[in-house]
């Protein structure tokens, strides 16, 4: 479901009030709960770990926590 989200956002043409944006891309990081974490402070952790992840490795990802 993230990786059908990442590539819509990147396929449309973003407007605002008449503004061409073009094209806008996402990273994003995932987590499973309960899978990979016990409390919400490691589920955010996990998944911020993630999302760095995706930036860091060329932006405009998918990156699950491990």
């Amino acid at each position: 479901m993230s990786e059908r989200l990442r590539c819509y956002i990147e396929s449309e043409c973003w407007a605002d009030a008449g503004c061409n944006l073009g094209t806008i891309t996402i990273s994003v990081g995932v987590v499973a709960y309960p899978d990979i974490t016990g409390s919400v402070e490691e589920l955010i952790f996990a998944a911020d770990l993630a999302l760095y992840r995706a930036k860091n490795g060329g932006r405009n990802e998918v990156c699950i926590a491990a």
